[in-house]
C-alpha cells in the first residue's frame, strides 16, 4: 500500500529516428512531498501496474497490423488492424490492454482479439471470427432503442465456453440502467436485463430458443425425474417453457418450444428426461426434453 497519493509518467525513447515512441520505465512522483523516482521495467516496484501509454500500444499494435510482411505488401495479404476502441481490463494483479483486431477492409467482422500486458507488453492473440466490439454495441442498444441507451465499449468473457461480449446500458445522463451480452459468433444473439443475473438468463434464453450449442468445452449433465411445476413464457415472439423436478427443487430448467413437441403436453407428474447445462445459478437451459410417458406408452 502506498504511504502517499503518487503519479506515474513514462520516460520514452524513439526506438527508430524520430519515430516509434516507446516506454522504457516510469517515473513516480509523490503528489505531497515532489519526491521523484526514476524506475526501469526491470527494477518496477510490485505495486505499479501500468507503464506502457494506451495510445503507444494502440499504434503498435496498428503498425505489426500494416506491415506484417513488410512495407511491400500492396495486396494487403494477412493486414490486420485493431479495433475502433479499447479498454483496460485486470485479470489478478496484471493490468491489460483489450482490443479486438479485424482484418483491413472489413469493418463488421472480427478475426481475433489481443490482450498486452501493460507493464512487460507481452501479448496474447486469440483468432476467432465473429462480430467487432461496434457491431456488438450496435446489436445491443438495437435491443433497448426504445430507451434510447448508449452501450459501452464491451469486454470479452468466456461464458458457457463460447465467447461473448459483455457491457454495460447507460442513460443519457450516464447512470447505468441495463446490462447486455451479445454472442461474438452470432451478434443477433442479445440478452439484456435491470440485473447482471437477469440479462444473462434472457442471453441464455435467447441463444437457447436460437438453437445454439451450448456446451462447447463442457460437460453436460443428465437428469431424469417427475415434472412438479411446468409453466410457458413468451419473450420476443418465441416461447420457453421452464420445469421444476421433484428430484432437483433447487433448479429451473429453461427448454425451449423446438426442442420437443411434447414440451406442450407435459404436465406435473410426468416422467420427463433431459439434459442440460449445469449454472451455479440454479437456472439451467436444456439441450434436450423428451417425456418418458410418451416413450413408455410407444413401446
Amino acid at each position: 500500500m502506498r504511504a502517499f497519493p503518487t503519479g506515474l509518467f513514462p520516460p520514452t525513447k524513439n526506438r527508430w529516428l524520430f519515430n516509434l515512441l516507446e516506454a522504457d520505465g516510469v517515473v513516480t512522483v509523490n503528489a505531497t512531498t515532489g519526491e521523484t523516482t526514476h524506475y526501469t521495467i526491470a527494477t518496477l516496484p510490485d505495486w505499479v501496474d501500468r507503464v506502457q501509454p494506451e495510445n503507444f500500444m494502440m499504434q503498435q499494435i496498428q503498425n505489426q497490423g500494416m506491415y506484417v510482411h513488410g512495407i511491400f505488401n500492396f495486396s494487403n495479404q494477412d493486414k490486420f488492424r485493431p479495433s475502433q476502441g479499447d479498454i483496460i481490463i485486470y485479470n489478478g494483479s496484471r493490468c491489460y490492454l483489450f482490443t479486438g483486431l479485424t482484418s483491413v477492409g472489413s469493418d463488421e467482422s472480427a478475426i481475433g482479439f489481443i490482450l498486452v500486458d501493460m507493464v512487460t507488453k507481452e501479448s496474447n492473440i486469440y483468432q476467432m471470427s465473429g462480430a467487432t466490439e461496434m457491431a456488438a454495441q450496435s446489436s445491443a442498444e438495437g435491443k433497448v432503442q426504445q430507451f434510447g441507451y448508449r452501450a459501452s465499449f464491451p469486454m470479452i468473457i468466456n461464458l458457457d465456453g463460447q465467447p461473448t461480449y459483455f457491457m454495460t446500458l447507460k442513460d443519457n445522463a450516464g447512470l447505468i440502467k441495463q446490462y447486455a451480452f451479445v454472442s461474438v459468433s452470432n451478434y443477433t444473439n442479445v440478452g439484456t436485463g435491470e440485473t447482471i443475473d437477469s440479462a444473462l438468463r434472457n442471453f441464455r434464453q435467447v441463444r437457447g430458443n436460437a438453437g445454439v450449442n451450448i456446451t462447447t468445452g463442457q460437460t453436460l449433465s443428465k437428469e431424469e425425474g417427475t415434472v412438479l411445476r411446468i409453466a410457458s413464457e413468451t419473450i420476443d415472439n418465441t416461447v420457453t417453457y421452464k420445469l421444476i423436478l421433484e428430484e432437483k427443487q433447487d433448479y429451473i430448467f429453461t427448454v425451449s418450444y423446438d426442442l420437443s413437441n411434447e414440451l406442450a403436453l407435459t404436465q406435473p407428474g410426468d416422467k420427463v428426461a433431459l439434459e442440460y447445462m449445469d449454472d451455479p445459478s440454479g437456472i439451467c437451459s436444456a439441450s434436450s426434453f423428451g417425456n418418458l410417458e410418451f416413450d413408455q406408452s410407444g413401446q
